[in-house]
């Protein structure tokens, strides 16, 4: 018997294969320390993944009349708050590692912290649906 996907659960889990793509390097950061490999990934898999994100997160709050939910609303400025963090504060604090500036470090590290907590909150209020 044929499986009948719909194109909504195509965008549902590119959707989510788009937040771990995203976000499963800035969940490790804490743990794998700043350097250039972290660098890269910042450019060439976080950013373009986290546009994924949006642009699929988008369409399935459209198709389900679900932008005003708090489950929609918190996890996209969230999106935006950790996009802005990663590259105001952790892309050049990296960057001033690497030149040998050691004062850098503790930006870095809080602002990585910051934003794993932020992406883990995301999930929790996305995966719970919380004030829907």
């Amino acid at each position: 018997m044929p499986l009948a996907v719909s194109f909504y659960s195509s965008m549902t889990a590119i959707h989510i294969m788009s937040v771990v793509a995203a976000f499963g390097v800035l969940l490790a950061a804490p743990v794998l320390g700043p350097g250039p490999g972290l660098q890269r990934a910042w450019m060439r898999l976080l950013t373009p993944a986290a546009v994924l994100v949006l642009l699929t997160g988008a369409y399935l709050a459209s198709d389900s009349d679900a932008w005003s939910e708090p489950w929609v609303s918190g996890p996209l400025t969230i999106l935006f708050v950790v996009l802005g963090l990663v590259h105001a504060v952790v892309v050049p604090a990296e960057r001033k590692i690497a030149a040998g500036d050691t004062a850098a470090h503790g930006r870095w590290r809080a602002a990585v912290l910051v934003s794993a907590v932020l992406v883990l909150v995301a999930i929790y209020l996305m995966t719970t649906k919380l004030g829907g």
